[in-house]
């Protein structure tokens, strides 16, 4: 909810003045069917089907570029560095933004560009090196897929930000089973998106005749075309409204009447009709009345703060008509208006000067403040984790230690697959036998993540829900995550690629857990911040107060903290052993932390009141 939305309103009803909950008015009037939550949801599953069709090819793109295992995963770990660096910086952005498309559609439509242009890069860069180099530089070419996989990374992930954060806000005032629809569907729409990228990734295109040059780059365009219609379906049916600035200072003093004020009712009468004190009467028109008196000189634009004002310098330059057409009569009006218009070259110069010279100083600032920012990082992403709500960090430490198992399962099965299973060498001269070993490993794969996301779709779809009812949103919580860690040691001592793709499949009913039930947490946690985040260390008296993007930053922080420490260890570790076993023994460690860290997680009241006196 906005900042300075009243929690109340009053009506005046025959004479009475009676109180209603704008919350409880707003959940029961915005019902929200199935196809508008599916089209809201749309641009998730365009975001995944893009995920999940890149990052099957891009692990072996880069091996087969020149990159070794350490540089592959270094070169997976910037992206999420960067995110970590600006995705909280574009939540609280977002959270006061005043764009007439809304708060958080004009940053979707930013990283969506970005995304776009990263799916050019990656598959064309062979052709962009021919275009720039005339001998083909293979350097250049492995410079241009490494610009293009680190875009592409970082604007998949900055893209979930406003998207749950955009689920959220729609979410905040409906009843508990439509939260729950919600983001269940939100769930479903991942795990759909998944299905469609690795069904993409899976399919011989040369067998079925339709080839825009190679395997990867025909892959690469389909996913494109699917990615328009997504996004497209989620800009037209969010209806974001713009987020409209106040006066602080107005709507406090409003507040403050409302609450040192006791508003008497009185009884309707047909005699009377009238309210009891003229001062009451005056209070409720303050109170009850949405527009603010603003004055003729400084115009508004509906809610937004205009920047246009009369100063000295913006005084009109010319004499008014009446005086222009008396100019044969007074030469010195003539005069007059000819200085006036000799001004006009020096104050359009100075304030060209002003210009230039003023976002040169902040290009300066810019330049010299970045590195000190990059410098505090570590301490920043320390503060934003160790002064957030005990819940959210609790939530945080679930989330972190989940997706180091997931991520370490999604992004390296193809190549554990490829390499332990069928024996194959990504780095293989092609048309060898170890290379056309990698590659088959590869396809197979890919059937094992699409059976893995079929798999979470059907479960957040048609089982997630009714599993609530019966056993709760935690137990459904803990269980996804404890039968994920059992299939993820199943994995290492697997027989065969039948039984490998069996418990692949299982393991994607923690997937539709781990992206459904945080966010719908955070939800629930901002209801009644007072309750849940009680130890929040923000002053209540703050004219900042924490916004719902800025919260669903803190579960982002996880998500990208866990490929950042993936990519500074994974990589060693594999080298080291000389296989990618290691992939899914870390899978299956960090999900066996992340069982426990669920446990401790706070669903109800009745948690909450253990966790108040050191019991949970």
């Amino acid at each position: 909810m906005d900042q300075f939305t009243p929690k109340s309103d009053l009506i005046v009803e025959d004479g009475s003045v009676r109180t209603y909950s704008r919350k409880g008015s707003l959940g029961r009037g915005r019902v929200r069917g199935l196809p508008r939550l599916l089209a809201i949801n749309a641009l998730v599953c365009g975001v995944e089907i893009v995920s999940s069709a890149a990052f099957t090819y891009i692990p072996p793109l880069l091996l087969k570029a020149g990159y070794t295992e350490t540089l592959m995963t270094i070169i997976l770990g910037i992206a999420p560095f960067v995110a970590l660096v600006s995705v909280p910086v574009l939540a609280e952005w977002s959270d006061r933004c005043t764009s007439p498309f809304g708060r958080r559609r004009p940053f979707i439509m930013l990283l969506a560009s970005l995304l776009l242009l990263s799916l050019v890069l990656v598959p064309y860069g062979s052709t962009i090196t021919a275009i720039l180099s005339n001998d083909g530089s293979p350097r250049l070419n492995m410079i241009i897929l490494a610009v293009g996989v680190i875009l592409l990374d970082y604007s998949y992930q900055a893209l979930f930000n406003p998207c749950e954060s955009l689920l959220s806000d729609l979410m905040a005032t409906a009843p508990e089973w439509e939260q729950t629809q919600g983001f269940t569907v939100y769930s479903a729409g991942i795990s759909l998106g998944c299905i469609l990228g690795y069904l993409i990734v899976s399919i011989d295109w040369s067998s079925v005749g339709f080839m825009l040059g190679s395997q990867e780059q025909t892959a690469f365009s389909v996913i494109f075309v699917l990615f328009l219609p997504c996004l497209f379906l989620t800009l037209i049916f969010a209806q974001e409204k713009p987020y409209k600035l106040q006066d602080p200072h107005l709507e406090g003093d409003s507040l403050s009447r409302a609450t040192k004020s006791d508003i008497v009712l009185v009884k309707s009468s047909r005699d009377k009709g009238l309210l009891e004190d003229a001062s009451v009467r005056s209070s409720i028109l303050d109170l009850t009345s949405d527009k603010v008196t603003v004055n003729r000189d400084y115009p508004s634009d509906g809610g937004y703060e205009s920047g246009s004002s009369e100063t000295e310098e913006s005084t009109p330059l010319v004499s008014s008509s009446v005086d222009v057409m008396r100019w044969r009569r007074y030469p010195h009006l003539l005069n007059q208006m000819v200085q006036q218009m000799a001004r006009l070259p020096r104050v359009t110069l100075h304030r060209l000067i002003s210009s230039c010279f003023r976002y040169i100083v902040r290009g300066l600032i810019v330049i010299i403040y970045l590195p000190y920012q990059i410098l505090k990082l570590p301490m920043d992403t320390w503060q934003r984790i160790t002064t957030a709500p005990t819940v959210l960090r609790r939530l945080f430490l679930s989330e972190l230690f989940g997706w180091m198992g997931f991520m370490c399962h999604n992004m390296f099965f193809t190549d554990f697959v490829g390499q332990y299973m069928y024996g194959g060498q990504p780095d293989a001269p092609e048309r060898t036998q170890q290379a056309m070993l990698y590659d088959e490993g590869v396809r197979m794969g890919s059937w094992g993540l699409f059976l893995h996301s079929l798999t979470a779709c059907l479960y957040s779809f048609c089982l997630q829900q009714h599993m609530v009812r019966l056993v709760g949103h935690r137990a459904v919580f803990v269980g996804g995550l404890a039968i994920f860690t059992v299939t993820m040691a199943a994995t290492i001592v697997s027989p065969s690629v039948i039984f490998l793709n069996i418990v692949t499949a299982l393991s994607g009913i923690g997937f539709a857990a781990l992206t459904s039930t945080p966010n719908m947490l955070v939800t629930l946690y901002n209801t009644d911040r007072q309750l849940y985040m009680w130890d929040d260390s923000s002053s209540p008296d703050s004219s900042e107060e924490r916004g719902l993007g800025t919260d669903v930053a803190v579960l982002d922080t996880a998500y990208f903290l866990s490929q950042i420490v993936l990519s500074v260890c994974m990589g060693p570790l594999v080298d080291l052993a000389g296989s990618a076993l290691p992939y899914m023994v870390v899978a299956a460690l960090t999900g066996a932390v992340s069982v426990y860290c669920s446990s401790k997680v706070v669903f109800t009241d009745t948690h909450l009141k253990q966790l108040r006196v050191g019991d949970f």
